[in-house]
C-alpha cells in the first residue's frame, strides 16, 4: 500500500479533553488494485504538543491506517 496524499476533512476541538480531532481521508495505491481509492480515518490528538498539530494528527491517522492495512499496531513516537 502507498499512501499518495493525506487531507484533514473535518477537524472539532473536543473542549473537555482538550483535544483536537479530525477525519483524515487519505489516497492509497494498493497493490493489486488498478485504480486509487479514498480510505477515512478519524483520530485524534491533543491540541498542545511540540510538533504542528497537523503533522501529529496526519501521523497519527497514518499509523492507524497502517495497523489496520496490516493488522499490526505500530509504536509511534508520542509527540508531547
Amino acid at each position: 500500500m502507498r499512501i499518495l496524499e493525506a487531507h484533514v476533512e473535518h477537524a472539532r476541538y473536543a473542549r473537555d479533553f482538550g483535544q483536537v480531532e479530525v477525519l483524515v481521508a487519505f489516497l492509497v495505491k494498493e497493490e493489486g488494485r488498478p485504480v486509487p481509492r479514498q480510505i477515512r480515518i478519524r483520530t485524534a490528538e491533543p491540541a498542545q504538543g511540540s510538533t504542528p498539530l497537523r503533522q501529529r494528527l496526519i501521523a497519527s491517522a497514518k499509523g492507524l491506517l497502517i495497523a489496520r492495512h496490516t493488522g499490526h499496531l505500530i509504536d509511534m513516537p508520542h509527540a508531547a
